[in-house]
């Protein structure tokens, strides 16, 4: 029996070798499937711009898809307008002649005839619509016309079907202003012979805005019926991809059919509101810095919340009156008395709006909570210890022992820094304020990721006019992201002034070297250069231990540069991590030296980013580092003296290599053919138009076709025939090194050279070109690979499609003789 079960575990043994073994066994890839679309010009959905740029939701979304399906497309395109090209590609692709078509309805009758997969990519809907600089219709008041004149193209149909039936629920009546064409609908609109116009989201015109949405219906990308196969992968894709990233929809819906308006418009009740030039009251909560506080000097509101009421003020017209207070019970007070139109800051919470009669506006800024806890303590300690708090709403820690009132977030954690209390929770704005005002030497701080972000909004009293908060939600949906990144780019890098005792409280070693420094100098130096010194000393040793908390919080490396010693310095582990001389001497010259033996641009160096002595964030490359060619992205800030001379640069240095990585890989594969590897059709149209503008003379383009492609693919597959493009691909690599080249689509290549050429230097080029290619083997069987290339010299053209036009012409010439050959013209 021992000897029997031995034989059947050897016996398994040896199958479970054999199977890995075959398993094993290198099988050739399975060839990447080309999926041919139609590619009718429909404005919205697929357009070619004149520079041979494919663009619009249909093509977006399956550039998208080809990263879950591994297809290559090929576009097919039609001569004649929508209708004639449509009608075209729908016949091709019900005989097989395209594999698929976007844009497409569904119906019982359409599924007859093409297979739908099991979802759709998106949807569209019908509008009305206004010319974009009728200010007179908007959303509101479209309804409040006696009779609304209707431009529409046909007579009757589903489209106007669900028209009637909107218009009807809305009350409203209509007039049907029938028109041969979107042209003359346009028409209408501008000689007032129409109020609005219907179309399709997709449809309507670039100069016209959305005045009303309704009746949305799906749209599919239907395949040749009974195309099994590619219906599978097609319907698995949309799957992945749906799950993987369920916004795209709404991104490329935004992006290509949400026309809106190009400036504000207010409805007549807001635009009576604002005439009335009302002065509001805006409750400022005073010492909540940067995001709102009452300057003890001037008396004047400032902060983050005032700069964007400030903003919309400037924006509406309305006069704002802020109004000061410290205690939150006070301020509390306030808003229920509704002695208060406008809020601030207000955190997302329902509980505000039912307890404070609050309405929030649309949010205007995102934070993110930090917990500060005194030193000694751990994170999972902190139930039944003593919180530190500043909340006006009157918020409670649940798992606090004790809580600590204070008036401010700066007061709060000034109490854990002393002891008072052991923790407390700040957002990110207040954290980044208080620790560049002065050094905490007893806290440690955690970005508590988990919580995420919440947003914050201003708020508007209930019993206030709600027309306000029509307003308000209006500028700041339209306010500009720039204009955001301005008012949050000053508040991080201001400074309030520090009073001289809190500076002496706060730094007592600078201080008194400070000290011994005038009592030296004091013969020698002015008390205005003293007091310079002073200030210089101070902002430096704020900044200093500003980034270097921030680093301890977000675990990066911080640098410090004295324009003046010429020194730089990494601070503990930058040294470690990023294998750095701790002090670096004689830095300016250290830095050419380096830079002089590495084949690292200068440009793309922290040694170039330190000496441009600039403010901002650049990814750079440390040529002295452990690994120069590694990347890292810097964000630097530059402290001047009064005369506003540099005097320290001051930098937080984390890796970005993996994302440098991933961002060129994605690049890569976003601009390269995904079988040949060479450039695809819409890079190479781009490269090859920025060469032509970057010089106004000279180059050739060469168009080269495959002889007789079709007919390896019939005869031999589709394998074959990728092979042999990806041996062309390969080849061309060789061939044009140095060169601008890529695949157009098929077995269509092109190549620009952008040097001036002789004609017979040229001739010579193509020449070696057209032996390399035949040295191809395509199968046994066929003789040789061989190529027919048009070559256009460039005279005058500036533009892609113009020489395109001219290769075209001459490599149509060369297969008319009868392929295997060139012609130069």
């Amino acid at each position: 029996m021992k000897l029997a079960k031995s034989g059947k575990y050897c016996l398994c043994a040896f199958i479970i070798i054999f199977i890995c073994i075959y398993m094993a066994v290198p099988v050739k890839a399975e060839a990447r499937r080309v999926v041919r679309v139609g590619f009718p010009e429909q404005e919205g959905f697929t357009e070619k711009g004149r520079d041979g740029h494919y663009s619009g939701y249909t093509y977006d979304y399956l550039q998208e898809l080809s990263q879950y399906t591994q297809w290559e497309y090929e576009f097919v395109e039609m001569a004649g307008d929508i209708n004639e090209s449509l009608t075209a590609l729908l016949d091709m692709l019900a005989n097989g002649e395209i594999d698929m078509l976007g844009g497409m309805t569904y119906s019982d009758a359409l599924a007859e005839i093409y297979d739908y997969p099991g979802m759709s990519y998106g949807e569209v809907g019908l509008v009305l619509a206004v010319e974009d600089d009728n200010s007179e219709l908007t959303p509101v008041n479209f309804t409040g016309r006696e009779m609304l004149k209707i431009a529409v193209t046909g007579n009757g149909g589903r489209q106007q079907d669900a028209m009637i039936k909107y218009l009807e629920l809305l009350g409203q009546n209509y007039e049907l202003v029938h028109c041969a064409s979107s042209e003359e609908k346009l028409k209408l609109l501008r000689e007032n012979k129409a109020d609005v116009m219907m179309d399709t989201e997709a449809g309507i015109s670039k100069e016209c805005r959305i005045i009303a949405r309704f009746s949305f219906s799906p749209f599919y990308l239907a395949v040749t019926r009974g195309n099994t196969e590619l219906l599978k992968e097609l319907n698995a894709g949309m799957a992945e991809l749906k799950e993987t990233d369920p916004l795209l929809i709404g991104r490329l819906h935004d992006e290509y059919f949400n026309r809106a308006a190009s400036r504000l418009i207010y409805e007549e009740n807001e635009k009576s509101y604002l005439a009335q030039n009302k002065t509001l009251r805006a409750v400022v909560l005073n010492g909540k810095l940067p995001i709102q506080n009452v300057a003890a000097k001037t008396g004047e509101a400032e902060g983050i919340a005032v700069d964007f009421l400030n903003y919309i003020s400037e924006e509406t017209g309305l006069t704002i009156e802020y109004i000061g207070i410290t205690d939150p019970e006070e301020y509390r007070s306030v808003i229920l008395n509704d002695q208060a139109d406008i809020i601030l800051a207000l955190p997302g919470s329902p509980q505000l709006m039912e307890q404070f009669g609050i309405i929030h506006t649309l949010p205007y800024m995102n934070i993110s909570q930090i917990l500060v806890i005194h030193k000694g303590l751990e994170p999972g300690e902190l139930k039944g210890k003593t919180a530190a708090t500043y909340d006006a709403f009157g918020n409670r820690d649940e798992n606090a022992g004790e809580e600590k009132l204070y008036y401010s977030p700066e007061a709060a954690m000034e109490a854990v820094d002393q002891g008072e209390a052991d923790y407390c929770y700040i957002d990110n704005y207040s954290f980044q304020y208080c620790i560049n005002k002065r050094v905490y030497k007893n806290i440690s701080s955690i970005v508590l990721a988990e919580s995420g972000s919440q947003s914050i909004s201003m708020g508007v009293v209930k019993d206030s006019d709600l027309v306000l908060h029509g307003i308000l939600n209006k500028v700041i949906a339209y306010m500009p992201e720039a204009t955001k990144e301005s008012i949050f780019y000053e508040s991080s890098i201001s400074q309030e002034r520090t009073s001289f005792l809190e500076y002496v409280r706060a730094n007592p070693l600078p201080f008194a070297a400070a000290v011994l420094l005038l009592l030296t100098a004091a013969g020698a130096a002015s008390l205005h250069n003293i007091r310079n010194r002073y200030e210089m000393s101070r902002k430096m040793a704020l900044e200093y231990q500003r980034y270097r908390q921030l680093s301890e919080v977000v675990g990066e490396c911080i640098y410090e540069y004295d324009f003046r010693g010429d020194v730089l310095k990494f601070l503990g582990d930058g040294v470690y991590k990023l294998g750095v001389p701790e002090t670096i001497s004689a830095f300016s010259v250290y830095g050419k030296q380096q830079l002089a033996v590495r084949e690292i641009p200068p440009e793309e160096s922290l040694y170039q980013w330190i000496m441009e002595k600039k403010d901002g964030t650049k990814d750079v490359q440390i040529i002295f580092a452990r690994e120069p060619e590694r990347w890292y992205r810097v964000t630097s800030k530059v402290v001047k003296d009064d005369s506003g001379y540099p005097v320290y640069s001051i930098g937080r240095v984390w890796d970005i290599q993996q994302e440098k990585i991933e961002k060129d890989r994605l690049l890569q594969k976003a601009q390269n053919d995904g079988l040949t590897g060479i450039y695809n059709s819409a890079t190479i149209r781009e490269n090859i138009t920025k060469a032509l503008n970057q010089s106004s003379f000279g180059g050739a383009l060469l168009i080269m076709d495959i002889d007789h492609f079709k007919s390896i693919n019939d005869r031999y597959g589709h394998s074959v025939g990728d092979h042999v493009l990806t041996q062309v691909g390969m080849k061309m690599k060789h061939i044009f090194k140095g060169e601008i080249y890529g695949r157009l689509g098929g077995d269509e290549f092109v190549v620009f050279l952008p040097q001036q050429m002789t004609r017979e230097e040229l001739k010579t080029r193509v020449e070696g070109a057209c032996e390399a290619f035949k040295t191809i083997e395509a199968s046994p069987g066929w003789d040789k690979i061989t190529v027919s290339i048009g070559v256009a010299v460039r005279t005058d053209e500036t533009k892609f499609s113009d020489l395109y036009e001219k290769a075209d012409l001459l490599l149509y010439e060369v297969k008319r003789e009868g392929r295997n050959g060139y012609r130069i013209g």
